[in-house]
C-alpha cells in the first residue's frame, strides 16, 4: 500500500477521458487533467469549499466524522484515522482528490451558462439529460453562476436556491421543491462525473464483488476476502468502459 499512489497512475487515461467527454480537446483534456493533479488541493481553501458546497466534498466530511465512532470498512476509529493518514503520506488521498475534478466540471458548465440549450452540443445534452436536466431546467440552472477570484465562471450547485422564485412555477412549496430538485439533479452530475473520472466504486460495484453472499458467514467472508482488492477493475469496467461502449 505504500506504493498505492504510483499504482494509481492507471486513474489517469479515465480522467483525461471524463474531460474530453465534456467537450474539451484531447490536449486541453491532458493539459487539464495534469494540472488538477499538480495543484495542492489541501493548500487552497477556496477549492476545497467549492467542492464541499458542489457535494463533492461531503463523503470525505462524512467519512472523517463518523471513522471517530463507527467501524469503517470493519476497521476502528483510531485505526481508520492512522489509516487515513497513512494515506495521505503516501499521496494517495492527494491522487485522488475528487475536489479537483469537481472544480474541473463545475467550471465546465460555468463557461457554457451564455450557451441555451439548442447551442450545447449532443454530447452534452445527453449528459444532462441523464440527470433530469432538460431545456427549461437548462435555462434556469445556467443562472446560478460566479465567479472566483481567478476570473473562471463557476455554475454552483447550491446558487439555484438563491434564484428568484418567479423563473419557478407553481406554489410557494412546488417551488421550493423544484430548486431542490434541480440543485441535487446539478450535485448528482458532479459527484458521478468526479465518480467516472477516479474511478470509485459504489453500490453496484461492491453488490457484484459481493456476489450475493451475506457478511458475517463462512461463504460471505471468503468471497470479500478473494475480492478484497478487486474493486478497482470492477469499477473501471461498470464505470469510464462501460460508458464508452454503452455512452452511459
Amino acid at each position: 500500500l505504500g506504493g498505492a499512489a504510483v499504482v494509481s497512475i492507471a486513474d489517469f487515461p479515465f480522467k483525461i477521458a471524463e474531460l474530453w467527454d465534456g467537450d474539451r480537446t484531447l490536449g486541453e483534456s491532458i493539459h487539464r487533467a495534469a494540472t488538477s493533479f499538480i495543484s495542492d488541493i489541501k493548500g487552497n481553501a477556496d477549492k476545497v469549499d467549492i467542492a464541499t458546497r458542489n457535494g463533492a466534498g461531503l463523503e470525505g466530511a462524512i467519512g472523517a466524522i463518523t471513522a471517530r465512532f463507527n467501524p469503517v470498512d470493519d476497521i476502528g476509529g483510531k485505526t481508520a484515522k492512522m489509516q487515513r493518514t497513512f494515506f495521505v503520506a503516501n499521496l494517495l488521498t492527494w491522487w485522488a482528490g475528487g475536489d479537483k475534478m469537481n472544480v474541473l466540471f463545475s467550471n465546465d458548465l460555468g463557461n457554457l451558462s451564455s450557451t441555451r440549450w439548442d447551442g450545447l452540443t449532443d454530447n452534452k445534452r445527453r449528459m444532462l439529460g441523464q440527470y433530469g436536466i432538460n431545456e427549461g431546467r437548462w435555462d434556469i440552472a445556467r443562472k446560478a453562476v460566479e465567479t472566483d477570484k481567478d476570473g473562471n465562471l463557476l455554475l454552483m450547485a447550491d446558487n439555484i436556491r438563491e434564484l428568484p422564485d418567479n423563473l419557478f412555477s407553481g406554489t410557494a412549496r412546488e417551488i421550493r421543491a423544484e430548486k431542490a430538485d434541480l440543485e441535487l439533479a446539478i450535485r448528482s452530475y458532479y459527484t458521478d462525473r468526479v465518480d467516472f473520472a477516479i474511478p470509485t466504486p459504489g453500490v453496484k460495484e461492491r453488490a457484484l464483488l459481493g456476489l450475493g453472499t451475506k457478511r458475517g458467514t463462512p461463504l460471505g467472508e471468503s468471497v470479500h476476502f478473494m475480492t478484497l482488492f478487486k474493486s478497482f477493475p470492477t469499477t473501471a469496467m461498470t464505470k469510464p468502459l462501460g460508458k464508452a461502449v454503452f455512452k452511459g
